[in-house]
Formats: structure tokens, C-alpha cells, sequence
């Protein structure tokens, strides 16, 4: 629920026009539709360095909209439908609440699925009626200040969402299974003493175990450095990703303009959480571009190859900071957004103009988020380089530090490295 505090979240005006009524009726439910077509001008890089044009004529039809760099990105169908407003007497004006509920479809190519954001608000109308023509007019319609609008979404159910939650279930397990044995410490037995064939078997199978378990690898190192649980849970954020985007724009377009409570910051604080899964994506595309440097380089397994050894982390810290520009990334699709108009069926006949997913709303701003992503990553591991510079010098001189950094898809260093500087130390 989002608190409805004035003008900016009252989408009560619709309903302000006149109704034809059928006679001796005591009260009717009303419905209004309004459907359209979006177009959108320029990119959110685009926007960043060279502006926002001029607004279009109003009215401007399909070919005024495109010669103007317009592009149709999505189709709207918006349906309001309310509770029965009693019909006042001739003559005169009455005020009453009625609940709207909302259904407003988006679809975001021609052919695609809809998606339908539901809702219930209650409005304040002011009615009178006209006897002679049969009309009921709405002179103005409101939302009543204080109350809580309630959202919902209808999202599709496939199979692509379904494999999501395997995924991310298999990736779980994996990762606990793995990382609760790689905590054991297996006791070493000499193989005179594994008389029998039964003894191997068993020695194979459940070896006998140190009491106390090793502490050398944490669960985040664990989880950020497993190429298996990166690549897995990666698979599952791309499956579901436009359900989580769809659902989590729509949180955040409600929240934006919703007074600041406890209940506005828990939202807020569940959109962050979807944003943040990105993290992921940073891990996977430093592994991938490590990976590649190494196998495309002539200096590969040694530390010469800064390519290799720029790309990595020092602690958990940086891949988390590296994460913190990403939950913003509704703001800078809202951004690249901006430029936007609307053509509705009374300018022109809406049959005909096709939409491609790859200009939707939704898809449209990707390609400069990426970009964005791999800047701000870039710079994330350049302020750790450089904080951190004498430390990562005295890794890299070390043996296993060399084998984290230049021979492994390893992305987080430091395993808790404890260095001792000894004067006139050779070795």
C-alpha cells in the first residue's frame, strides 16, 4: 500500500467526464478506458550530454512523432472501474467516496504478453445530473488525502520463471553442501593401516575427521570465487529478470512519491534488494574478462599480465561497493525515459504501428546501464588498486598470492594474509 499525500500520486482525474445514464436508474458504476501508444526520444547518455529536445506539437501524429526521433515503445490499455455512485436530483450537486479499481495493461512489443498493474484507490466525486440529456457529469474527482492506494501485478508464469527458482534452489545447495565439506579437515591415515577392502571403502567414502573445523575460507569468499555458484546464480537472475524488473519499477514508481514512513522505507528497501542481485553480474563479467586476458595474452600464468591482476578484488568490501551504483539503476532508466509522449487514438487510428521489444521501455536503456556497470566497476577496482597498493604488491610476490591472482578464476584475494616485514631478510 502507498499513502496517497496530494496531487503527485492522485489519478482520480480520469474519472471527470459525463455519463449517458438509462432512465428511472438510481445509481450506475462507471468506466472509463484510455489506451495509447509511447514514444520515446533518446537515451539516458544521450539525454546526460546533449539535453532533452523541445516537446513535440500537441497532437502530433505517427510520422510528426518519428521524423522528430520519436520511437513507439510500449502500448498502455488503462481500464478505471468504480463502485455505484448514486444519481443526485435534478438541479443539484452531491459529494461521495467511491472506490476506483484499476487495471492498467502494458505490453512492450507487438505480439508481447501483457503485463497488468492493479490497483484500488478511493476517490472523492462531486456529481449532478442532467434530466433532459441523461447525463450524469463528474464536475471533479479526487483522491482522498491520507488513504493507502493498493498495488498489484499480474505477471506471466512460464517456464523461464520456473527455471529460475530450480536454479537458484540448486545454486543453494550446491553452495552448502560444497562449502559445509570444504569446513572439514580430513585426518591423514597411512595406507598399511587400511588393512581390508571394506576399510578403503569407508576411508573413501566417510574418511575419519580432525574434531575442530578449518577456518580458512568464509562463506562470501566462497560464494564470490566459485565459478559454479557464480555462473549458476547469474543463469537465474537473467531468467527472471524482467518479472523482477516489471515488478520492482513498479514498486519504485509509487514509492518515489510516497511520503517518507517506515512502511515507504521497508519498500524502498525491497527494491535495493532486487537491484542488488546485479552484484552478480559483476562477478560474472571480472571472471569472463580475467579468463579471457589470460587465454588471449603471451604472458599468461606470471605475473607480468596487469590485465589479469587488475581484475580482482581485495576483500568482499569492494565487490559490494562495486554493487552500491546498481541499485539505482530504476533512476537512470527513468532518466533515459524522460523524453517521452503519448499518442492516443483521438490524434490518430493506433492499428498498424508496431512495436520492437528491443525499443521497448523496458529494453531500450540496457545498453547504456551495461556501460555504466562496467565504468563504475572499472572504477571500483582502480580505488582499490591504488588504496591498497602496497598490499597488493606484497600478494603478488607471494607464491599462493600469485596463484589467486594470475592462475585461477579466483576474483577475491585476500584469504587473510598476514605480512612480516625482516629487515635484511635473503631468503
Amino acid at each position: 500500500t502507498f499513502l496517497i499525500n496530494g496531487g503527485t500520486n492522485d489519478i482520480c482525474g480520469l474519472l471527470k467526464q459525463s455519463y449517458l445514464v438509462k432512465a428511472n436508474t438510481t445509481s450506475v458504476s462507471l468506466g472509463v478506458i484510455e489506451d495509447g501508444i509511447q514514444y520515446i526520444r533518446g537515451q539516458a547518455i544521450s539525454n546526460f550530454f546533449l539535453g532533452i529536445g523541445p516537446p513535440p506539437p500537441f497532437g502530433s501524429d505517427h510520422d510528426t512523432l518519428t521524423s522528430l526521433g520519436y520511437i513507439p515503445s510500449r502500448m498502455d490499455a488503462d481500464v478505471r472501474l468504480t463502485t455505484p455512485v448514486a444519481i443526485p436530483l435534478q438541479g443539484t450537486s452531491t459529494r461521495a467516496n467511491v472506490s476506483m479499481y484499476r487495471y492498467y495493461s502494458r505490453a512492450l512489443c507487438t505480439g508481447c504478453d501483457p503485463i497488468v498493474e492493479l490497483g484500488l484507490d478511493v476517490c472523492s466525486v462531486t456529481t449532478s445530473f442532467n434530466a433532459s440529456s441523461r447525463k450524469l457529469v463528474i464536475e471533479s474527482s479526487q483522491a482522498v488525502v491520507g488513504h493507502h492506494r493498493v498495488l498489484g501485478m499480474m505477471l506471466e508464469r512460464s517456464g523461464v520463471t520456473t527455471g529460475s527458482l530450480v536454479v537458484r534452489g540448486l545454486c543453494v545447495l550446491f553452495v552448502l553442501a560444497s562449502f559445509t565439506t570444504s569446513q572439514k579437515t580430513v585426518r591423514w591415515m597411512d595406507s598399511v593401516a587400511l588393512t581390508s577392502w571394506y576399510k578403503k571403502l569407508l576411508h573413501m567414502i566417510a574418511p575419519s575427521l580432525h574434531r575442530y573445523q578449518h577456518r580458512l575460507l568464509n562463506l562470501p569468499y566462497f560464494c564470490f570465487n566459485s565459478d559454479i555458484f557464480v555462473v549458476g546464480y547469474v543463469t537465474a537472475v537473467l531468467l527472471d529478470e524482467k518479472a523482477c524488473t516489471l515488478y520492482s519499477r513498479a514498486l519504485f514508481r509509487w514509492n518515489r512519491d510516497t511520503p517518507s514512513s517506515w512502511t515507504s522505507w521497508y519498500v524502498y528497501l525491497r527494491i535495493l534488494s532486487m537491484n542488488f542481485r546485479w552484484v552478480w553480474l559483476n562477478c560474472f563479467l571480472v571472471k569472463i574478462i580475467k579468463l579471457m586476458a589470460n587465454f588471449v595474452s603471451a604472458t599468461r600464468y606470471t605475473s607480468r599480465n596487469f590485465v589479469v591482476g587488475y581484475f580482482n578484488f581485495s576483500s568482499v568490501t569492494y565487490v559490494y561497493v562495486a554493487g552500491l551504483a546498481l541499485v539505482y539503476r530504476h533512476n537512470f532508466l527513468d532518466f533515459g525515459n524522460s523524453d517521452m509522449v503519448a499518442l492516443t487514438p483521438d490524434m490518430q487510428h493506433l492499428d498498424g504501428i508496431s512495436i520492437d521489444f528491443f525499443d521497448s521501455t523496458l529494453m531500450r536503456g540496457y545498453p547504456g546501464l551495461v556501460l555504466v556497470m562496467f565504468l563504475n566497476l572499472m572504477g571500483v577496482l582502480s580505488i582499490d588498486l591504488a588504496v591498497n597498493f602496497k598490499w597488493w604488491r606484497k600478494v603478488s610476490n607471494n607464491s599462493l598470492g600469485r596463484q589467486h591472482i594470475y592462475n585461477s578464476t579466483s576474483i577475491i584475494t585476500d584469504m587473510g594474509y598476514v605480512f612480516v616485514d625482516w629487515p635484511d631478510f635473503k631468503g
